[in-house]
């Protein structure tokens, strides 16, 4: 199938606050942090897809570039905002991050969503990746929309559902699977096996049926194969390096695919610029062979 470019600006302004943290510790038994920080109620409530680019406040000398971070979970209450960040450390800007216990500085939210879809929505997540599609499927349950999420990670040390980082129900209907490379949790054997499931083809095979996924970028060529197999969409976050998250840095760029249509906005005719092309993209714009 086609890629549809997205066109003209990301789906909101962004800003620089300072977030009080409410949380920001190990979740147990998994490699992966877990954060929940307080944001001005009148910051612009981030969509599914989007990130924002993160550091600790204050910031430690030596720190000089923020760490890009999916959204994974977004609510109010009393009048409070609320953000909700899932993370693993892996270098010295992610170890501070995990360190501070007072305030994060947040500057976002930034890059574009996940597109609506006209029939079953297919949630594909890998290890982390898993974030931004929790977000998903909890707007998706706020409007009464089942989903089919799938969840998978090489280890059940690094695969986390919905429910542990305090997302509410799915919506009736909805399907979750969950596999893990080693057989630890869930079915063993890769995620995208479990496309194999009688429930998930037939939602496949549904008219307006459309893929979304996050994961390492050999995840996301796999869904995208599998969206073009079924004659589907299949919308991925990337993940890139960031300096800035503002376009200015170019740091973050990734092959567009070949003979695919380019957008009259777009940042470059030949590179995708993850922070405002997307992070969200449709699968079929990318030259996975050169992204990976």
């Amino acid at each position: 199938m086609s890629a549809t470019p997205q066109t003209g600006p990301p789906a909101a302004p962004w800003r620089e606050v300072t977030a009080r943290l409410l949380r920001n510790d190990p979740l147990s038994g998994k490699r992966h942090q877990y954060a929940v920080a307080e944001v001005p109620a009148d910051f612009p409530t981030p969509r599914a897809g989007q990130f924002v680019m993160v550091s600790p406040e204050p910031c430690p000398p030596g720190l000089l570039l923020r760490r890009p971070m999916s959204v994974a979970r977004a609510w109010r209450e009393g009048g409070r905002q609320y953000l909700g960040f899932l993370y693993t450390v892996v270098g010295a800007g992610t170890h501070e991050l995990a360190r501070a216990r007072a305030a994060w500085s947040l500057l976002g939210p930034m890059g574009r969503p996940y597109p609506d879809a006209a029939g079953p929505r297919l949630l594909v997540a890998g290890g982390r990746g898993v974030a931004p599609l929790v977000l998903l499927a909890e707007e998706c349950a706020a409007r009464g929309e089942p989903v089919i999420f799938l969840n998978g990670a090489r280890t059940a040390a690094e695969l986390v559902s919905p429910e542990e980082i305090g997302a509410p129900s799915l919506a009736a209907g909805s399907i979750a699977l969950e596999a893990t490379e080693d057989g630890s949790r869930g079915r063993p054997g890769r995620v995208l096996e479990l496309l194999e499931a009688p429930l998930v083809r037939n939602a496949v095979e549904r008219p307006g049926a459309a893929f979304y996924s996050c994961g390492p970028h050999g995840l996301l060529a796999a869904v995208g194969e599998a969206a073009r197999a079924a004659g589907a969409p299949a919308w991925v976050a990337l993940e890139a390096h960031m300096a800035c998250g503002t376009g200015i840095c170019r740091s973050c760029v990734v092959p567009r695919a070949s003979g695919v249509a380019v957008a009259a906005g777009a940042s470059n005719p030949a590179y995708v610029l993850a922070c405002l092309d997307g992070p969200v993209v449709e699968a079929a714009s990318v030259d996975w062979e050169r992204a990976l």
